[in-house]
């Protein structure tokens, strides 16, 4: 009775290491800080990752815009490596649960909320100039492409009048 009892436990164990978010043992852990590492640098090799590093060197510069990211992106991961892996990797806690034993968990909604409104706010405007630049270059090759098409019909037809 207790060997099946153990295997239950077992499997109740993976399934929360998996699914839940109570705090679990080191060698309980699906994911070790390695894992962590690597998935998270696979993130940051995104498509947007590039997008955005190329606006912001359109936008100051070169030697001002690979300053900009460095810092700024330095700044960021410093916030969340504080604020986030160290619990979850010294802890075994979500960085959620460890914020609702600070702010409550209306104050971590409130919290999350705001974190979401600025983020998506700063997202929605980035993708704004870029889908405002991608519209204007495309709306100026379209432009110039017509310019060219009448001008070439114009002076085909300016040589027919001519000739005859």
């Amino acid at each position: 009775m207790s060997g099946r009892r153990g295997v239950g436990i077992d499997a109740e164990v993976a399934k929360e290491a998996t699914y839940g978010s109570l705090p679990l043992l080191k060698h309980e852990r699906t994911w070790s800080g390695g894992d962590f590492s690597w998935v998270t640098l696979s993130l940051a090799i995104a498509t947007w990752a590039f997008l955005t590093g190329g606006s912001t060197v359109l936008l100051v510069g070169f030697t001002d815009g690979i300053a900009a990211m460095l810092i700024g992106n330095s700044i960021g991961l410093a916030i969340m490596v504080l604020g986030s892996v160290l619990f979850s990797q010294r802890l075994g806690i979500e960085q959620y649960k460890v914020l609702k034993s600070v702010f409550g968990v209306i104050g971590v909604g409130i919290v999350v909320f705001i974190v979401v409104l600025l983020t998506e706010m700063g997202w929605t405007s980035l993708l704004g100039v870029m889908f405002g630049r991608a519209f204007t270059e495309i709306s100026n090759q379209l432009a110039s492409a017509r310019s060219l098409f009448s001008s070439a019909r114009s002076s085909r037809y300016s040589r027919c009048s001519r000739s005859s």
